[in-house]
């Protein structure tokens, strides 16, 4: 009878400390991420010293601003417009090609004089293999409607889809160009202050993380100092 009180008071203690030491396991690891956001913050503090200085956030300088320079979504759009038309050979031949699906904005800016000018500061991109293999169709589809009948037909079936993909691809290009240029713009004007609202945090961040740790080590402490850890425990 008494070994098996025994037993059974082995096995009670047994489970405590195994309880006991889930619990230590379990802040060693939160202690562990902690120091890892500390060590990503400090990273950051000193890898910024413009923003860091003096164990202080300050606002750093914006820097010079980016080219093209679109400060807003109409300019974004502007300069999209004028990059892409030159892969549709200048503005009057994309407005030629595209006139009837686009909007007023862009039926205007693709006939003005700004269009062209700007077409022409942006001249001399080289054609990629994608834009030289469909030239090369539109021009076998062009014969194939001067020859009439059925090679007629089948040019003229190759050219609406030749057609159909400039318009996405001019669609997708204006798009992605206006979106780029304008965030860029907004990242160069919001970065001074990205830049020290991410130092703030940095500091906060590394503060909390200290007050944790030191939490969950006094929390380890009181768990070690329990008299079945002291008989049973690692």
């Amino acid at each position: 009878m008494k070994k098996l009180a025994i037993l059974l008071l082995l096995l009670l203690c047994s489970g405590c400390v195994s309880g006991i030491r889930n619990d230590i396991q379990s802040y060693e690891r939160r202690i562990s991420s902690r120091n890892g956001d500390i060590n990503r913050a400090e990273k950051y503090l000193n890898n910024n010293p413009d923003v860091y200085v003096e164990n202080t956030c300050v606002t750093p300088a914006r820097g010079p601003k980016p080219k093209p320079l679109c400060e807003s979504k109409e300019k974004a759009t502007e300069y999209a417009l004028a990059r892409c038309a030159i892969s549709y050979k200048g503005c009057d031949a994309t407005l030629s090609l595209l006139g009837g699906k686009l909007d007023t904005f862009s039926k205007k800016f693709l006939a003005s004089e700004i269009c062209d000018r700007l077409v022409e500061h942006y001249q001399g991109n080289s054609y990629n293999s994608y834009t030289t293999a469909r030239n090369a169709m539109e021009a076998v589809a062009d014969r194939g409607i001067e020859r009439g009948g059925f090679w007629g037909v089948v040019g003229g079936v190759t050219k609406l889809a030749i057609e159909a993909q400039k318009y996405d691809d001019f669609q997708r290009c204006r798009n992605n160009e206006s979106s780029r240029c304008y965030n860029a713009y907004v990242d160069w004007w919001n970065g001074p202050f990205n830049k020290k609202e991410q130092c703030e945090n940095s500091v906060k961040t590394i503060a909390a993380s200290k007050d944790d740790i030191e939490t969950y080590e006094y929390r380890i402490y009181k768990l070690k100092s329990k008299w079945m850890w002291r008989l049973f425990g690692d």
